[in-house]
């Protein structure tokens, strides 16, 4: 007996489901002719229903583009950054469009060479995930739109967007939680670098929390970390807060991600202190491995999947539009997922 085939969807299918003309549904497809939202939105959630997706190549030979996008990265071995491209490269895909993977392994001297090599790749737009390149070093073209994800915005007229998330509020849910253990220290890890303006806002919120809580600044510190904000520099940072008397019993310890927090527990149990009966800490990102720690740690969720797909999708929607970006943005929330931790 021979086995059918499952039949592929075809464009009169989209356009049937959603009740347009296939001229229409070609229009979102090639941005060649403007659509309306309502119309748009149509055609594009037949397209998730049926698991359309468009012939890249044919339509590269008739419109003259690549449908690629490129993402430029800090670390891809990074788990963040890597949660945050597969919900980007899903989304693309889904939508008929490839990655282009710019990566600079954490190396500032070559991050401008990274991105500018992307931007040359004949690529249609760009993902550029924790930019670390002052405002004004940025290269933009008014053609190529760009979307700066976990980076807070500034004001702009060049076809740049931002998604990005509460980073203050995310410090004031780490202090609340830990002032909940009445601690008689509060210690803050930070990766506060010239481009750390995330880190700022975070470390902002859980000092202005304790304060308004009535804890004195003399039992509040700041720690910055300058080197790579990861596992081994957090690990060295740890061991000359503990050997110089700043981290001590009775401390709680926020560190504005989840790999340096990991870092931080691993210093802390080498130094004979019990996590959370001694010290208590909560990391930043909420990553995948985070549950995986012992113990297991209490963090601030910065949704690595909402990032990716409103960065793609706000990306995507840019190109075919054709409308300019001019600092759209896009604020995200954050929530605190407990664990073992504190």
């Amino acid at each position: 007996m021979k086995v059918q085939e499952e039949k592929q969807p075809i464009m009169k299918d989209v356009a049937k489901l959603a009740h347009v003309s296939t001229a229409t549904v070609s229009n979102v497809l090639t941005g060649k002719r403007v659509v309306s939202d309502k119309s748009r939105k149509c055609v594009l959630d037949a397209m998730e229903q049926l698991g359309f997706v468009p012939n890249q190549a044919a339509r590269s030979l008739r419109n003259k583009r690549t449908y690629t996008i490129g993402v430029v990265v800090p670390d891809i071995t990074n788990s963040f950054y890597g949660n945050i491209i597969n919900t980007v490269a899903s989304y693309a895909n889904k939508r008929g469009y490839h990655l282009v993977l710019g990566n600079y392994n954490n190396d500032s001297s070559q991050e401008q060479a990274e991105l500018t090599a992307i931007m040359n790749a004949g690529v249609e737009g760009i993902v550029y995930l924790s930019p670390r390149l002052d405002e004004e070093m940025l290269p933009q073209t008014p053609m190529m739109p760009m979307v700066l994800v976990d980076r807070t915005r500034f004001v702009t007229d060049k076809n740049i967007g931002f998604i990005y998330a509460n980073n203050y509020l995310g410090g004031s849910l780490a202090a609340e939680r830990l002032l909940k253990r009445d601690f008689q220290r509060y210690i803050c890890v930070a990766g506060i670098g010239k481009k750390g303006r995330n880190a700022i806002q975070r470390v902002d919120g859980f000092r202005d929390s304790l304060l308004r809580n009535g804890v004195p600044e003399s039992q509040i510190t700041v720690a910055n970390c300058e080197l790579t904000f990861e596992f081994q520099s957090v690990y060295k940072l740890t061991e000359k807060l503990i050997a110089s008397g700043t981290l001590t019993p009775n401390t709680g310890v926020f560190v504005c991600s989840d790999l340096g927090a990991w870092g931080a527990i691993e210093a802390i149990k080498q130094a004979g202190l019990r996590i959370p009966e001694d010290v208590g800490i909560i990391g930043y990102d909420n990553i995948s491995w985070a549950e995986w720690f012992n113990p297991k740690l209490t963090t601030i969720e910065n949704n690595q999947e909402k990032l990716g797909k409103q960065a793609a999708k706000m990306l995507i929607e840019a190109i075919e539009t054709r409308q300019q970006l001019c600092g759209k943005y896009v604020l995200l929330d954050v929530c605190l997922i407990e664990r073992e931790s504190v």
